[in-house]
């Protein structure tokens, strides 16, 4: 069994999260409201700046 926590606060499309279905859906439901990610700078991401993480995940969302 694969532990989903190590999955949590990753940058988008780099975890378990089916983000294409996500924002299909609140477009359907027409949500044009704020999203809030909680990124956390660790495991992989190390080897980036912490200015380039962020700007990848400011990309990845809009």
């Amino acid at each position: 069994m694969i532990n989903q926590m190590i999955y949590l606060h990753l940058l988008p499309f780099d975890g378990t999260i089916d983000w294409n279905y996500v924002m299909k859906k609140l477009n359907e439901c027409n949500y044009n409201g704020c999203i809030t990610m909680q990124l956390c700078y660790r495991y992989n991401y190390l080897n980036m700046s912490l200015n380039d993480f962020y700007k990848v995940g400011y990309e990845r969302e809009v």
